[in-house]
């Protein structure tokens, strides 16, 4: 798992690299509208990058995103109110999710089959995802864009920083919802921010 947090780390500068750039480049466009948001977009970016201490939303001290890995029943419990949770038995209820986040808290699980897709993408291993264009979407939800390790925690570490920076948590996952959402929400959507790192990944691979 540790060699996922590494390519991770290396894959989020090419995000970080073209939020900053004010060419306005294809996958911003697609993912995030707006350059009005891109300083907003950098920063979460930046903070996954550096895994910066931030207040979760809970009472508490700031923390950094933390991955659990829960290979067994009985290994962590969560008590919400007066409902106590395993998080063994919450990741066999979530397929093909393979791993959470307990929002407010800074606590990520990893579940099981979180082991059993690749780390990340390798040249050859993918083409980017067809295009409808006189529907002007995509011809399939793009799970095959970001079913890798690395895009599973980005997703979760970005809804960790999103809902501290806003309160806010938005779970919309296929990719045309993701294309088709406006600016202030894309920037507050875990997903969008996987296919946006995602798209920037494929390209410096050589799809096309």
């Amino acid at each position: 798992m540790v060699g996922a947090f590494d390519t991770l780390h290396e894959t989020l500068k090419l995000g970080i690299g073209d939020s900053t750039d004010s060419s306005r480049s294809g996958a911003y466009t697609t993912f995030f509208k707006d350059y009005t948001y891109a300083g907003y977009v950098r920063r979460i970016l930046t903070n996954a990058f550096t895994g910066i201490a931030v207040q979760p939303g809970m009472p508490g001290n700031p923390a950094s995103p933390q991955a659990i890995c829960v290979s067994s029943p009985g290994q962590l419990q969560i008590r919400r109110g007066e409902n106590l949770f395993d998080m063994h038995i919450e990741c066999t209820k979530r397929p093909p999710n393979h791993a959470y986040i307990l929002t407010g808290t800074s606590l990520i699980v990893v579940c099981p089959s979180f082991f059993d897709i690749p780390m990340a993408p390798a040249p050859g291993s993918s083409d980017c995802l067809p295009v409808i264009g006189f529907l002007n979407r995509f011809s399939e939800p793009g799970r095959r864009l970001i079913e890798y390790q690395i895009y599973v925690l980005l997703h979760e570490i970005s809804h960790y920083y999103t809902y501290a920076a806003s309160q806010t948590r938005f779970d919309h996952y296929d990719i045309n919802t993701c294309f088709h959402l406006g600016p202030l929400i894309s920037s507050q959507n875990a997903q969008n921010y996987a296919f946006y790192v995602a798209s920037k990944s494929f390209l410096s691979l050589g799809k096309p």
